[in-house]
């Protein structure tokens, strides 16, 4: 689980579900290169 921003005070329950497919792998290596320029 990634949570990002504040520190959490409270139980999150709200969660949205990611799967890996081609499209979103491609997009983690494109902000992976510019991340590490």
């Amino acid at each position: 689980c990634y949570i990002f921003g504040e520190p959490v005070q409270y139980l999150v329950t709200d969660i949205t579900h990611t799967t890996l497919n081609t499209v979103v792998l491609s997009h983690l290596r494109q902000a992976d290169a510019i991340a590490n320029e």
